[in-house]
């Protein structure tokens, strides 16, 4: 496994974490710009990584999203003072649960099924993009 590439692009989950925190990622766009990073981290991944295409493209995901969530749990007001939605799933929570507590326990599914499409994307690019291994000479 190549944890240098790993970590290096994880890095986009700080981004995203700080950038919700601070409203330079507008509310309701998560979800698109987590798109478009699922696609660079499977173009990079199946290009750069030496194998294993899935658990790079897992491992990769599972820490950026993980690293999202856990930054606007640790910094839920500047959060939800720049995400409404946010805010408003917070209100129907159960009586008694602490927004941050609700984001701390959704992190590791949300990390599992961002880590879960990252790496399918990564192995389905890898699978149809990199050359085939030449045959043996007889």
């Amino acid at each position: 496994m190549n944890v240098r590439l790993v970590l290096t692009l994880s890095l986009f989950g700080l981004l995203v974490g700080l950038g919700s925190i601070t409203g330079l990622v507008p509310s309701g766009w998560e979800t698109a710009l987590w798109g478009v990073i699922g696609l660079i981290y499977a173009g990079v991944l199946a290009r750069q990584a030496p194998g294993k295409f899935f658990l790079h493209g897992f491992v990769t995901g599972f820490i950026a999203g993980a690293i999202s969530i856990l930054c606007q749990a640790l910094f839920l007001n500047q959060y939800v003072a720049h995400n409404a939605k946010a805010a408003d799933v917070f209100k129907s929570l159960p009586p008694g649960m602490p927004p941050a507590v609700f984001l701390v326990l959704a992190a590791p599914i949300w990390a599992a099924v961002f880590g879960a499409s990252t790496g399918l994307v990564t192995w389905l690019w890898a699978r149809f993009t990199r050359p085939k291994p030449a045959a043996p000479a007889a």
